[in-house]
C-alpha cells in the first residue's frame, strides 16, 4: 500500500511539472503571429480597416499602419532569457530551459 501512494505521488508530480512546462511555452511571442494581428487602415478613411497590408476599397490609396500600431511598433517590450536568447516571452518570468529570472529588452523599430 505504502509502495502505491509513492508511485501516484510521483505520477502526480511528474504531470504537474509538465503540465507548467506547457503553460510557459505558450507564452513566448511568435513574431508571424504578431504582424498579423497588426492594424492598418486608410489615412482618409479611418473606418476602413485590415489586418494586411494593401490598397484601400473606397481611394485606392495604400494603407498604413493605425495610430494605435505605430505606437505599438515603435517600442516593443520582450523578456528574454541571458543564456538562451531565441526563448522570447511577452511576460516577466522565468527560462523554461534554464529556470533563471528572463531580462526585459525594447525592441526599437
Amino acid at each position: 500500500m505504502k509502495i502505491i501512494h509513492i508511485v501516484s505521488v510521483a505520477l502526480l508530480t511528474c504531470f504537474i511539472n509538465v503540465s507548467n512546462g506547457q503553460e510557459k511555452k505558450d507564452t513566448t511571442v511568435d513574431k508571424k503571429d504578431h504582424h498579423e494581428k497588426m492594424e492598418y487602415c486608410c489615412a482618409e478613411h479611418h473606418e476602413m480597416m485590415s489586418h494586411k497590408p494593401g490598397k484601400c476599397p473606397k481611394c485606392h490609396k495604400e494603407m498604413i499602419l493605425s495610430p494605435k500600431e505605430k505606437m505599438k511598433y515603435e517600442v516593443t517590450r520582450y523578456f528574454s532569457c541571458p543564456h538562451h536568447p531565441g526563448m522570447r516571452s511577452d511576460k516577466k518570468g522565468v527560462c523554461p530551459k534554464c529556470k533563471k529570472p528572463l531580462e526585459m529588452h525594447e525592441e526599437k523599430h
